[in-house]
């Protein structure tokens, strides 16, 4: 049996053992490098990481305030785990149809589910494929509505001459668990077009705490620091920051070669009827 999907993992990870013995085993210098290395890639100058997909959609939708009852139109063609986070916190999910040819958000079909309490399109992109994103951006934009594009199958696709996570969408959502590319064992990050929700997305993936603050000149939990909003303890570790590190370096020649195969086996496949 061929196998569908095969995790890739650089030859050599040198750094794994002073990492694990190090002492430093929580978010630190390898998730700062790992976020720096994201954005260079994209395009885009406000990504968080996280330490899972689901993670990263739970912080986008804490950090725009999602409410239970609050409806979010998405693609019935999308993983499981791109609608249970939105479940999970009380919204709805509406289901809006798919364009045949691309698998992903007819902008008609999307027009035809907003209302009052739509607060998200959640724009999934399936199997890498850009669907009708300027469609898309301009109902949201029309309507008072937030845009997230889920990349979870998307990672490098690009639309007009952008990598995706830099395409005008308020929030882009990526997934790098172990079948994509790259992974980190598991992991995920969210890309903001404001600032301003990317300086609380920090805060909500770090359990509301402000690291730049929360301690003194001496070291010590600086007691004039307080928790102002609520949050998740979803800060990456080292060790699966120093992978995705690893597999970044290599990205472009990566994303190449499952192209070149995505190609090959489209050539093998057309000939059976």
């Amino acid at each position: 049996m061929i196998p569908l999907y095969k995790p890739y993992m650089p030859n050599e990870l040198p750094e794994i053992n002073n990492i694990l013995y190090s002492g430093q085993l929580s978010y630190g210098k390898y998730g700062k490098t790992f976020e720096s290395m994201l954005e260079s890639f994209v395009g885009c100058n406000s990504i968080v990481s996280v330490s899972s997909y689901s993670a990263a959609l739970l912080v986008a939708y804490t950090t725009i305030g999602l409410k239970p009852n609050d409806e979010i139109i998405a693609s019935p063609m999308s993983c499981l785990a791109s609608n249970q986070p939105a479940t999970a916190l009380g919204a709805k999910i509406i289901w809006a149809d798919i364009d045949p040819a691309t698998g992903t958000l007819n902008p008609d079909e999307v027009k035809r589910k907003v209302n009052k309490n739509t607060k998200v399109i959640f724009h999934n992109h399936h199997c890498g494929y850009l669907g009708y994103i300027d469609e898309i951006n301009l109902i949201a934009k029309e309507n008072g509505i937030i845009v997230i594009d889920d990349a979870i199958e998307g990672f490098g696709s690009e639309y007009k001459g952008n990598i995706l996570g830099n395409n005008g969408s308020d929030i882009t959502v990526f997934s790098f668990q172990t079948v994509r590319l790259p992974n980190t064992l598991d992991g995920g990050a969210i890309a903001f077009r404001d600032r301003e929700l990317f300086n609380k997305a920090e805060l909500v993936r770090d359990l509301g705490v402000d690291r730049k603050q929360f301690r003194d000149k001496n070291g010590e939990i600086n007691k004039g620091h307080d928790v102002i909003t609520t949050g998740f303890g979803f800060t990456p570790n080292e060790l699966n920051s120093y992978i995705g590190c690893s597999q970044l370096a290599y990205i472009s020649e990566l994303l190449e070669l499952q192209r070149s195969n995505a190609l090959a086996w489209r050539e093998k496949l057309s000939v059976i009827d």
